[in-house]
């Protein structure tokens, strides 16, 4: 392998991991997101719940 395609390929791998670690970030705050509504619908399951139990 001669030294151009070595640099090209480290170049690209650069380019590949700053995407790598962009698409990390956009799917850790996927989850942030996705957690913060399991927390939320948890709740209006508990609320039901609670307002069931008053009505019996």
């Amino acid at each position: 392998m001669d030294e151009i395609s070595f640099n090209e390929l480290s170049i690209q791998g650069n380019q590949n991991k700053k995407e790598l670690e962009q698409d990390l970030k956009v799917l850790e705050e996927n989850v942030r997101v996705l957690d913060s509504i399991g927390d939320m619908l948890s709740g209006m399951v508990d609320l039901k719940q609670n307002n069931n139990s008053f009505k019996k």
